[in-house]
């Protein structure tokens, strides 16, 4: 009952389960009605390919040093779940072998963290052995896109990603959703596709503009306008798709032209 939080992250560049645990005091009001803040945090984190798992404990003292307060004086919902993502990106996992057991490796874990400018925290979370796009996107600007921006379904299915068994630990298939932009739209403004793991439970999204798009049927603007071609041209483009890890965690989806360059000729 007192579980808060769950969710599968890569920690340490290991693809761990994390689920976090209130210890002591009840889950939503203190004594007097107010938000009950003064709970440590336990953090059991599972990994899958060992099956193996530790614990950390994370006391009140500590979040106050590193967050400036407890997890649980913050409202409960995203500003709580973004601190405890916080914390457990700060966790640093050690994988060795048991002394007393050849066969078997134990797992440990310890939080490394202080109270820091978040850009410095970032900075030291990305990975250099994860090598940068010899080519960057250009001629597009730049814009912000909320995560959760989409609009209608287009296309829904299950299917088998370029470098998705590399970038997911061996599997490769993924269930990929592709929306217009936004409800009420037409497909060829703009696509959100989405891609999740089942296994891992991990979900990333690629938002396509309309320039990008029609780049990428050749020009040809009837096939993403026709809503008699829209479907079987979105099924197509999923042959381009491509998913890679990303420097500073979790996977990038992307959209390889140089993969069946004649799709729509």
């Amino acid at each position: 009952p007192n579980r808060v939080f769950r969710a599968s992250m890569q920690v340490s560049k290991l693809n761990l389960v994390v689920t976090a645990f209130r210890l002591g005091g009840q889950l939503g009001t203190a004594a007097g009605g107010g938000s009950g803040g003064g709970s440590d945090l336990s953090l059991n984190l599972y990994y899958p390919r060992l099956q193996e798992s530790c614990e950390v404990v994370v006391s009140l003292q500590e979040m106050g040093s590193c967050l400036g307060r407890g997890v649980f004086e913050l409202e409960e919902g995203e500003a709580r779940t973004t601190a405890i993502e916080w914390l457990c990106r700060r966790l640093k996992v050690d994988i060795s072998p048991d002394p007393e057991n050849k066969a078997r490796k134990i797992m440990k874990a310890e939080l490394v963290a202080t109270k820091q400018a978040a850009w410095v925290a970032s900075y030291q979370q990305l990975d250099p052995s994860v090598p940068v796009a010899s080519e960057r996107v250009e001629g597009v600007p730049l814009k912000f896109i909320p995560a959760n921006t989409r609009g209608d379904l287009v296309l829904r299915k299950g299917v088998k990603l370029k470098g998705g068994a590399e970038a997911q630990r061996g599997v490769g298939e993924c269930l990929v959703s592709v929306f217009s932009r936004a409800p009420g739209e037409a497909p060829g403004h703009g696509l959100v596709f989405e891609c999740y793991n089942a296994d891992t439970g991990h979900t990333t999204t690629l938002h396509v503009e309309a320039s990008e798009l029609k780049r990428q049927v050749g020009g040809k603007v009837q096939l993403l306008e026709d809503p008699r071609q829209v479907r079987d041209t979105v099924e197509s483009l999923l042959y381009r798709l491509v998913l890679t890890p990303s420097p500073v965690g979790g996977l990038s989806l992307s959209l390889d032209m140089k993969l069946m360059p004649n799709l729509f000729d």
